[in-house]
C-alpha cells in the first residue's frame, strides 16, 4: 500500500477503535440516549469541513484522528500513552513501517496523543475550574489542537442549537467573553507574530455566524 492508503486504513481502524471505546466499554451517552460517537462523528464533520487549512497528508491524518478521539482521555478512560500506543500500533500493523523510520511514526502517535491532552479539561468543581485562562494558552501552543478544540466547540454549538438546548447560550457567553480572544491572539502570535491575521480565522467567522443564530 501506498503511504495515503496506509493512513486511509488506520484512520478507518482508530475511528472503529473510539466507537468501541465510547459505546461499548465505557458505555457512554451524548445528550439523551445518543451514543457518544454521535458527538466525535459530529466534530469530525466539523473538521472535514475546514481540513483544506491543514496543510500535509500526515498532519491531515493527525487532526483527523484528534477530532474522533479528542474526548478519549476525558471522557473514554485512557492515558496519554494509551493513545500514543495504539496509533503506533496500528501503523506498524498496516505497515508504515515500510516508508517511514520508526521515530517518524512514533512521533506521529506523540502528536495525536497531544492534540487529546491538550483539548482535555483541567481537573475541576466546575466549568471555570476546569477551563481556566491557563488550559487555552496551553492550548494554543498546539495549532492543531486548536483546530480540533474550535470544531469540538462548534459541534456542541450547533447540536445544542438544534435541540433548544440553554448550553448553546452558555458557549457563545463564553466564546465571545473569553476564548475567542485567547484562541486568536494566541494562534496569531504563534503562526502570524507580524500578521493582524489568524490562521484558523475562516472557523472563528463561521463561528461568529453560528452565535448570531443562538
Amino acid at each position: 500500500m501506498t503511504i495515503q492508503e496506509i493512513l486511509n486504513k488506520s484512520f478507518d481502524d482508530f475511528k472503529a477503535f473510539c466507537d468501541e471505546r465510547h459505546n461499548i466499554y465505557v458505555n457512554q451517552f451524548y445528550d439523551k440516549g445518543l451514543t457518544y460517537s454521535f458527538h466525535t462523528d459530529v466534530v469530525l464533520l466539523q473538521g472535514l469541513k475546514f481540513l483544506h487549512l491543514i496543510t500535509g497528508d500526515v498532519d491531515k491524518f493527525i487532526v483527523k484522528c484528534g477530532l474522533k478521539g479528542h474526548d478519549l482521555i476525558e471522557d473514554g478512560r485512557m492515558s496519554y500513552n494509551d493513545i500514543k500506543n495504539i496509533i503506533v500500533g496500528i501503523l506498524t500493523k498496516n505497515g508504515l513501517h515500510n516508508h517511514l523510520k520508526v521515530e517518524e511514526i512514533e512521533k506521529i502517535g506523540i502528536d495525536i496523543a497531544e492534540i487529546v491532552f491538550q483539548c482535555t479539561d483541567y481537573r475541576g468543581r466546575n466549568r471555570h475550574e476546569r477551563k481556566p485562562i491557563e488550559y487555552y494558552n496551553e492550548l494554543v501552543q498546539n495549532k492543531l489542537a486548536v483546530f480540533v478544540k474550535v470544531c469540538d466547540i462548534i459541534g456542541n454549538t450547533k447540536y445544542g442549537f438544534l435541540t433548544n438546548n440553554n448550553k448553546a447560550n452558555g458557549y457563545k457567553k463564553e466564546w465571545h467573553t473569553k476564548v475567542r480572544k485567547l484562541l486568536h491572539t494566541g494562534t496569531q502570535k504563534l503562526i502570524f507574530p507580524a500578521d493582524d491575521g489568524s490562521i484558523y480565522q475562516e472557523m472563528f467567522e463561521y463561528l461568529d455566524a453560528i452565535f448570531e443564530l443562538v
